[in-house]
């Protein structure tokens, strides 16, 4: 496969998995009911599926890195956390909420640096990543100072997080990951090199 057709292939999978993200938040806003154990799997399937593609998105090389800069430690991260959650599910319930608030704040952390260094390229929506990562850290510290709320709290808290987190992947590939069209792969690493 081409380095054209790859970062495209790449870029649409981000798409796709911060679209499922979102998805997988509003279930858990609108059936808060569902048990810890179900929430705990399901979310580790998801983690499990997104630390494969950020690892994978890092080595695809867009035209201002910005949006995969930082996704080899996120991915890394991701995947063993995913593998945790899915396979130790009882030993982890009961700082669950901690670890989603933690991984959050600090994924919204990345991001604010993404959105101003999205401002030094020039690109006109940075304060939009800003914005939907500063809403992201706030929905982490809530998780963080609640670990014992009522169930349907936490959970309809965790669902408002994967809504803003899925969220703000999706419209950071959309606008920062740059395909350039009939340019050569070869010239666009150059002039990044620059």
């Amino acid at each position: 496969m081409g380095s054209m057709n790859r970062l495209r292939a790449v870029k649409t999978s981000y798409c796709i998995l911060s679209g499922c993200i979102a998805v997988l938040g509003l279930i858990f806003l609108i059936w808060p009911q569902i048990s810890l154990s179900v929430l705990c799997r399901i979310s580790g399937c998801v983690l499990l599926a997104g630390g494969i593609i950020k690892v994978v998105s890092y080595f695809t090389k867009d035209l201002y890195q910005l949006a995969f800069q930082f996704d080899l430690a996120l991915g890394i991260t991701m995947i063993v956390i995913a593998a945790v959650m899915i396979f130790h599910t009882k030993a982890l319930l009961s700082m669950l909420t901690v670890c989603i608030g933690l991984f959050m704040l600090f994924d919204a952390a990345l991001r604010v640096q993404t959105a101003l260094d999205a401002r030094r390229f020039g690109e006109e929506r940075w304060w939009l990543v800003l914005a939907l990562s500063i809403l992201v850290a706030l929905a982490g510290i809530l998780l963080i100072l609640m670990p014992f709320a009522a169930q349907g709290v936490i959970l309809r808290i965790v669902g408002l997080n994967l809504v803003l987190d899925g969220a703000l992947n999706f419209w950071l590939a959309k606008t920062t990951v740059k395909v350039p069209k009939d340019v050569p792969y070869e010239i666009m690493e150059d002039e990044h090199s620059i």
